[in-house]
């Protein structure tokens, strides 16, 4: 199910932006809604609601972790808003990293390439996935550009590697975020994406794993998949 554009972004930001809301594969055109030309965001951005629920979920799961922002960091935050969408999230140094992927991988297992120098994909992960074989898949890993402290969401570009497909069309997604890119709220998200949404390039905030009630009883992996196991990158810096 795909969060209402408006309900994610207005909680969070000075302004009002209609983006690209996916449903049924279909993509509307963003447009600008006030606010002023500077502030306004464009381009294309995918609000994943991966979970069952309703819009006063996500608000109260934003409103109690940023009461707690005085006293906690925002790893601690992202991993506390993990825990209430059930998704599970394994810190990894990079000398640990393949050992924490075999832990958490199933089956076949596809992914795109990481971008961190520290580490890379295992020879054992296909990297250049054909659609037979994302479609054969059980398990893909991706690299994921920021996490949301406040919402345990996860920003997922949209490259020519094809990671936004990669993430979508399989059982088990695993996420890989380094842990000095969990972003505290979704404004500095939204700071964060903006000049790239300006740009005209793509992004899906995915928040746990997908999930639809729209035909009446809930149905995991509709329009994603159907786990998510986020692991948290400790050192390694982006190429």
């Amino acid at each position: 199910m795909h969060w209402p554009l408006h309900s994610c972004i207005t909680a969070a930001w000075p302004t009002r932006t209609e983006g690209s809301l996916v449903r049924g594969g279909r993509r509307a055109t963003p447009r600008p809604v006030g606010g002023s030309p500077e502030t306004v965001l464009s381009g294309s951005i995918r609000l994943g609601r991966r979970l069952q629920g309703n819009s006063e979920m996500y608000g109260r799961v934003g409103s109690d972790m940023s009461s707690q922002q005085g006293a906690t960091t925002p790893l601690v935050r992202f991993e506390a808003s993990l825990a209430e969408l059930d998704v599970p999230v394994t810190r990894a140094e990079p000398a640990a990293f393949e050992d924490t992927l075999e832990g958490i991988c199933r089956g076949s297992t596809v992914g795109t390439p990481l971008g961190f120098e520290s580490v890379s994909l295992p020879g054992w992960v296909d990297d250049a996935p054909t659609p037979a074989t994302l479609e054969a898949a059980t398990t893909s890993v991706t690299p994921a550009r920021f996490g949301v402290a406040d919402y345990g969401s996860v920003a997922l570009p949209s490259t020519r590697d094809g990671t936004e497909q990669v993430s979508l069309f399989v059982d088990l997604h695993v996420p890989v975020v380094r842990a000095g890119d969990v972003l505290p709220d979704m404004r500095t998200a939204m700071e964060r994406l903006g000049p790239e949404l300006r740009a005209g390039k793509s992004s899906i905030l995915a928040t746990g794993p997908s999930a639809t009630a729209d035909m009446g009883a809930l149905v995991r992996g509709a329009h994603g998949p159907k786990e998510v196991h986020v692991v948290v990158l400790e050192g390694g810096e982006r190429r």
